[in-house]
């Protein structure tokens, strides 16, 4: 086991990770904005998922089955 954790480390020293730098406003940022164009505004106790959820017509569990099938590659 250690052999394993010397090696991992040898090889985390010679090919560290790249920051990760954001390309652009996130996902969230995004929706937060597309709501806000229409208008639409978050209640109280409400979520963003739910707010984009009304906002498009679909109930939170219909939204949230579409976007795991699309992340899973399937057609939504």
């Amino acid at each position: 086991m250690k052999a394993i954790t010397r090696r991992l480390q040898k090889l985390e020293r010679r090919y560290p990770p790249s920051p990760v730098r954001p390309s652009g406003p996130s996902g969230a940022e995004k929706i937060s904005v597309w709501l806000a164009q229409r208008g639409i505004e978050r209640d109280e106790n409400e979520s963003l998922m739910a707010t984009f959820a009304r906002a498009l017509g679909v109930t939170l569990s219909e939204l949230r089955l579409h976007l795991q099938r699309r992340a899973a590659g399937l057609r939504a």
